[in-house]
């Protein structure tokens, strides 16, 4: 199934403008454009503007949300590595979090 940029604005109750940034900053590496230049939203795009998100949430940088999705563009070899992005920035939200 395929979605528009506004099923997906709707959808996630995130801003078109959001999105097209989002898609701007290389955050979105597998969305597709059809013939005349519009978004085409696979499952994949939306579940990783829920990862942005959630990234977002944490207070990660767009810099670090770039270098999260060069290492899924490498594939199943950059799984540890993700992995571990996790844990440290579980454990970066965690000491904020102590100290608020």
């Amino acid at each position: 199934m395929t979605y528009t940029i506004k099923q997906v604005s709707e959808m996630m109750s995130l801003p078109v403008s959001t999105i097209r940034y989002y898609d701007k900053m290389g955050l979105i590496p597998f969305l597709e454009k059809n013939e005349s230049g519009y978004r085409i939203f696979k499952e994949q795009d939306i579940s990783m503007l829920r990862i942005i998100e959630c990234f977002k949430n944490t207070g990660m940088s767009i810099s670090e949300m770039q270098q999260y999705v060069e290492m899924v563009k490498r594939g199943d070899e950059s799984l540890e590595e993700r992995y571990q992005l996790f844990v440290r920035r579980n454990a970066t939200v965690r000491k904020t979090t102590r100290n608020n």
